[in-house]
């Protein structure tokens, strides 16, 4: 349950207020203090269909995406300009991502869906061992918990 971000008594609706001209949600008792705003509903988003994959934390980048979409490229026997042109983007987009070089999200599976491959696997990245209490008293630093991914020469 939300809280009224002036008094923080539980908010039991939906109400706003723009006091000084910051807008609030607010209880009853609060509204008053400024001009009461309409509630604005944020914007439904499209359920993904039997086909699309569902993408949340748990799923991360391949290591050799760049390979992968290579290999599937010249297996349709297209240039990296043909698969660029079906797809809406630039020539050195195709080049940036069969060199593994950081692409937005979005363009990563785009490319993958068009050539129907998977670039992502279940995972969490960078963890490689559970923490115990006793190690969190002796003071852990970065280098106890985390993976260094080096950058193949």
């Amino acid at each position: 349950m939300t809280e009224c971000e002036i008094c923080g008594k539980p908010l039991l609706g939906e109400r706003v207020a723009r006091i000084d001209g910051v807008i609030f949600r607010v209880c009853e008792g609060c509204v008053k203090l400024g001009e009461p705003m309409p509630v604005i509903k944020p914007i439904q988003r499209k359920i993904k269909g039997p086909n699309e994959p569902v993408f949340d934390d748990s799923y991360v980048l391949i290591e050799n995406f760049g390979e992968k979409i290579k290999n599937a490229r010249e297996r349709r026997g297209m240039s990296q300009l043909q698969l660029a042109a079906r797809i809406g983007e630039k020539e050195s987009v195709i080049s940036r991502a069969e060199h593994n070089a950081g692409l937005e999200e979005k363009t990563l599976k785009k490319i993958g869906r068009f050539l129907g491959i998977s670039l992502y696997e279940k995972g969490v990245p960078g963890i490689v061992k559970k923490i115990e209490k006793k190690e969190l008293a002796a003071g852990l630093t970065l280098g106890d918990v985390a993976t260094v991914k080096r950058k193949r020469a």
